[in-house]
């Protein structure tokens, strides 16, 4: 028996190793393999979805049925179907107001960019938070051929400004959020660490960073490539100044707010081009377009190559002082004839 904590209303004995892992929706139940990328849906006969419940004591051992099949000639559940509850159940789910568009997105089982909706044409716009409103009635609209019949044709991909063309997010974490009354305001939770998948030059990944210096007077954010190298991106209330330091295999790179900056919220990015270059971005407020010609600041010539991880490295992030980091990289896009 697996060394699991037993599920409340199913079952008062520890779960069986093949119990763990299941998730409801719509009246079934279903599994994610991450490492396959397949979602599969309780079966006792390999046919059809039952609506048994996997989780019951003496439940049968289970004849999954995939939503994707691996085997020719083989018919798993509908493909919609699959794309629905993996959206309501398995899917990590984003705000993009960051990266301008306010509105929830993720990226579908078959591995095209989907915002969040209940009807599957229309998003929902001006969302606050990560979270859906209501994952068990989510009906994502998925850009590529599911798009198509829904708005006149097209996959969502032709339009360069489209939210079908957004990067991925793949870290998006909040600062502390005491209240401006509390005495410890200004000096709780200063440093945060946040761990997160490693990255490839061809991710091209950026970070941005959203924080108040009037508020608290300074905010950083330190990447560190464990056994490579580590970057730190700065803002205080100081003049404008770029360093970069290299100690042993490490690089150290340190941005305060620049000169001419208005008081209030900031918004700062760094971003990594796949030859190794790094550029510095900064402008006033949260809603800006970081990337723009006019927010460059300190652009730089030589490559930093130490801030790529190896496969094997592991990649944290440490923030504190109240700001917002979104770690985002080039999305890879499945050809459009596959998955959704």
């Amino acid at each position: 028996m697996a060394s699991v904590a037993s599920v409340a209303g199913a079952t008062s004995l520890p779960l069986l190793e093949w119990q763990v892992g299941w998730k409801p929706f719509d009246g079934k139940h279903v599994k994610y393999n991450a490492t396959s990328k397949q979602l599969s849906c309780y079966s006792l006969d390999g046919t059809v979805c039952s609506e048994e419940s996997p989780l019951k004591e003496r439940a049968k051992y289970p004849v999954e049925l995939a939503c994707r099949p691996v085997r020719v000639g083989a018919s798993g559940p509908d493909p919609e179907w699959c794309e629905n509850a993996y959206a309501a159940t398995f899917a990590t789910w984003f705000n993009y107001k960051a990266l301008g568009f306010k509105v929830r997105l993720s990226t579908s089982l078959g591995g095209h960019t989907m915002c969040e909706s209940y009807d599957g044409k229309a998003c929902e716009w001006d969302t606050q938070g990560d979270k859906p409103s209501d994952p068990a009635e989510l009906r994502p609209l998925i850009c590529g051929k599911q798009h198509r019949p829904k708005w006149e044709g097209t996959t969502g991909y032709d339009g360069e400004s489209h939210w079908c063309n957004t990067p991925e997010i793949f870290a998006n974490v909040d600062g502390p959020t005491l209240p401006e009354s509390s005495p410890d305001y200004r000096y709780s939770n200063r440093v945060k660490r946040l761990t997160v998948p490693s990255w490839k030059k061809e991710d091209e990944p950026y970070f941005i960073v959203q924080t108040d210096p009037s508020k608290f007077g300074h905010a950083s954010i330190v990447f560190h490539v464990l056994g490579g190298g580590w970057a730190e991106l700065a803002q205080g209330m100081t003049q404008s100044s770029l360093t970069e330091h290299f100690i042993g295999s490490g690089a150290y790179v340190h941005l305060t707010e620049p000169r001419e900056a208005k008081p209030g919220p900031m918004t700062l990015a760094i971003k990594l081009d796949k030859d190794g270059t790094v550029s510095y971005y900064a402008a006033s407020g949260h809603d800006a377009n970081i990337f723009s010609a006019q927010n460059e600041v300190h652009p730089r010539r030589n490559p930093i190559t130490q801030l790529f991880p190896t496969a094997d490295q592991t990649v944290e992030i440490f923030f504190g002082y109240h700001v917002k980091v979104v770690a985002v990289r080039k999305r890879a896009r499945p050809p459009m004839d596959s998955g959704s």
